[in-house]
């Protein structure tokens, strides 16, 4: 016969055999699923049928979740368009003076680019003598997002390229009314705005990547600062007639190297059009400074004095001087030739 105390021990094996089994299958569950959180702690789960990222490897499966795999790529393609733009719009900047910084393509593109000079129209200093190269300048490129305008509305010509009046005229004069707005011939740079008294008056020079230099003179203000870039068709300023001048006109000039071209080589300005989207300079391109740079007399007449003589010839009464061995107390005889040139 068994006692109590017995039916107790018999009670607590039984017990125990049964209790173990399950205690230790649940605790090796919980190991388990512990052990697996560990072998995975590299990637990053999203709570959704099966679908996951993995940051570290740059991979993702989002077969089963069609609405998480819009919201993911949508995501990725954000960071991808921005990181095109930041490398589109990214530049390297130059400092041409204490107060202004450009982009670099302003001054690399061209040899004589390097030089960056906001008070003068020709810092360039050109040889022409030893100037024997062909060069094909693309005008612009649409492509590359690169246009050109014509320079202001529809207008007669007043003054062509040319010799006029015993001096050479470098640019071309288009009819307008004071505060016509005036536009960027090309996309281009701000080189110079500012007023010269006794010429261009108020005017805007730019600088363009196509390797040529436009000239915007006489207006009555400019709406643009040195240093600005500016789109074709951009409005840089109003028609006037500040300066030198005899009544409202655009004077509009071409320059390359600081040497002026004929506007008539680019634009017809009869039909208000571009004439080729690429341009070809050659030492023909320049040969009317031969005309510029020869002798050239003036015979005095009544009236004349040094100071208006110079003013003809757009010369200085002391250049005049010199030529001629006199000074500026000579007294000036009727039919006397002097030499202005």
């Amino acid at each position: 016969m068994v006692d109590g105390v017995g039916i107790r021990f018999l009670f607590f094996i039984l017990l125990l055999a049964g209790v173990t089994p399950a205690y230790s299958q649940k605790k090796k569950k919980f190991w388990d699923i512990f052990k697996k959180k560990d072998n995975k702690a590299e990637q990053t789960y999203i709570e959704s049928d099966s679908a996951f990222i993995d940051f570290d490897e740059g991979e993702f499966d989002l077969a089963y979740d069609s609405s998480l795999q819009m919201m993911v790529k949508d995501h990725f393609m954000e960071l991808e368009d921005i990181t095109e733009t930041s490398a589109e719009e990214e530049k390297v900047l130059v400092e041409v003076s204490e107060q202004l910084k450009i982009d670099d393509v302003w001054v690399n593109s061209f040899q004589y680019y390097s030089i960056w000079n906001e008070w003068s129209v020709d810092p360039y200093h050109m040889d022409l003598k030893n100037f024997s190269d062909t060069l094909r300048l693309p005008l612009y490129d649409s492509k590359k997002g690169e246009h050109w305008a014509y320079p202001m509305k529809p207008s007669k010509v007043t003054s062509d390229f040319g010799m006029r009046n015993y001096q050479w005229h470098y640019g071309i004069d288009l009819r307008l009314n004071t505060g016509d707005p005036i536009y960027a011939a090309f996309d281009g740079i701000v080189r110079m705005a500012r007023y010269n008294r006794g010429g261009y008056g108020y005017y805007v020079v730019l600088r363009h990547k196509n390797g040529l230099e436009t000239i915007y003179a006489h207006l009555s203000k400019y709406v643009v600062k040195i240093g600005q870039e500016v789109k074709a068709g951009e409005m840089i300023g109003k028609g006037g007639s500040t300066g030198r001048s005899t009544g409202p006109h655009l004077h509009f000039e071409v320059r390359y190297n600081g040497i002026a071209i004929d506007p008539n080589a680019l634009f017809n300005f009869e039909d208000y059009v571009l004439l080729r989207d690429k341009m070809v300079i050659t030492p023909e391109t320049f040969a009317y400074m031969k005309e510029i740079r020869k002798v050239v007399h003036h015979r005095i007449r009544s009236g004349d004095t040094l100071s208006r003589i110079s003013r003809r010839y757009s010369t200085s009464i002391s250049k005049i001087c010199k030529l001629n061995g006199i000074s500026r107390n000579t007294i000036l005889r009727v039919g006397r030739k002097l030499r202005v040139r």
